[in-house]
């Protein structure tokens, strides 16, 4: 589903019948990890989210990864992954000691 909204969210002619779809996408299987479209869409009006995003649909990575591609802070990143989590478009689990 997210695919579906990132293909919609970056066509530059995007009209008020193009939000009204992607709210539908994000709403349209109660399974699904979206909870409301609205802190999902504000989770993705950051450009670096949406890089972090780009990022994790290749496939799960670790923070230092993130941060080396990125070329970030790790604390900034983390603050971004915290916004993505709480809007439930990532989520994390802990590997390892740390």
């Amino acid at each position: 589903m997210l695919e579906r909204l990132i293909e919609l969210a970056i066509d530059p002619a995007i009209d008020p019948a193009g939000i009204r779809k992607m709210t539908e996408i994000a709403t349209d299987d109660p399974g699904d990890s979206i909870d409301d479209p609205v802190v999902a869409f504000h989770a993705l009006s950051d450009p670096l989210r949406w890089a972090i995003v780009g990022q994790l649909l290749t496939g799960e990575m670790c923070v230092c990864d993130l941060v080396n591609r990125l070329t970030i802070a790790q604390s900034k990143l983390s603050f971004h992954l915290k916004v993505l989590k709480q809007a439930r478009l990532v989520s994390s689990r802990q590997e390892g000691r740390w």
